[in-house]
């Protein structure tokens, strides 16, 4: 997903796979709004960092909650 916004959510995005494989690294430009989490990767098939730059991260009770220790990128993330 990119340049989409996910606004209001229990969570905004999640990761819970074992047997598929990312088809693409890059999560950019993407707001994530008003979450009770933004982000939630819980099983990533791939070591493969995940790419999260230019996103927006804005009033979520949890903005990234990492339980595979995934490898990611927020390097260029807001937050706020």
């Amino acid at each position: 997903a990119t340049d989409c916004t996910f606004e209001n959510n229990g969570i905004g995005l999640h990761w819970n796979s074992t047997d598929a494989t990312a088809t693409d690294s890059h999560y950019t430009g993407n707001i994530f709004r008003g979450n009770d989490t933004a982000v939630l990767l819980e099983q990533v098939p791939t070591d493969t960092v995940l790419n999260f730059g230019q996103c927006v991260f804005e009033h979520n009770e949890t903005d990234l909650d990492n339980r595979c220790s995934q490898p990611v990128d927020l390097s260029e993330a807001k937050f706020g």
